[in-house]
C-alpha cells in the first residue's frame, strides 16, 4: 500500500523594508560668535516619517541609532543617538521628532564661513535592527 501524504501549504514571505522620509530640521541655540568655550550647545530637532508598507507583517524597531554629517559628509555633527524601540502595525505611518544635541565643538562647522552659496547638505544616517512579525489570522 502506498501512503498518501496530504499536500503542504507553504508561502514564502518577502517583507518590504520600511520607508523613511526626512521631512525637516530645525536648529535651536545656534550661536557661533565669540569664544568657543562660551557656546551654548545647539540642538537639532528633525521630523522623520516612516511607513510599514507590508499588508500582513508588523515591524518592531529593536534598535535604531540616528546620527548626522554636515556638508560633504566628512564632519559628523551628531553622535549616534538611540531612538526609542517601537512597534509598527501593518500599513502604518509614524513620525519621530527627537531633539538631539549637536557635538559642541562641531557646531563651529555650521557657521557662515563653512556655508556654500548653494547651501549645504545635512546627511542623516539610521543604523539599527528591525524584526518582522507575521500577523495571525
Amino acid at each position: 500500500m502506498h501512503s498518501h501524504n496530504p499536500p503542504i501549504d507553504c508561502a514564502i514571505l518577502l517583507p518590504s523594508k520600511p520607508r523613511f522620509i526626512f521631512q525637516d530640521v530645525t536648529v535651536f541655540n545656534f550661536n557661533v560668535s565669540g569664544n568657543p568655550s562660551d557656546l551654548n550647545t545647539p540642538v537639532v530637532q528633525f521630523n522623520l516619517s516612516f511607513r510599514n508598507p507590508n499588508a500582513n507583517i508588523r515591524i518592531y524597531y529593536d534598535t535604531l541609532d540616528v546620527y548626522a554629517f554636515y556638508g560633504n559628509g566628512s564632519q559628523q555633527i551628531i553622535i549616534p543617538t538611540p531612538m526609542p524601540s517601537t512597534y509598527q502595525g501593518h500599513k502604518e505611518d509614524s513620525v519621530w521628532s527627537p531633539y538631539i544635541p549637536v557635538v559642541p565643538y562641531n557646531a563651529l562647522y555650521l557657521d557662515d564661513q563653512h556655508h556654500s552659496r548653494d547651501g549645504n547638505m545635512l546627511m542623516l544616517h539610521l543604523d539599527g535592527r528591525i524584526s518582522w512579525l507575521l500577523l495571525g489570522n
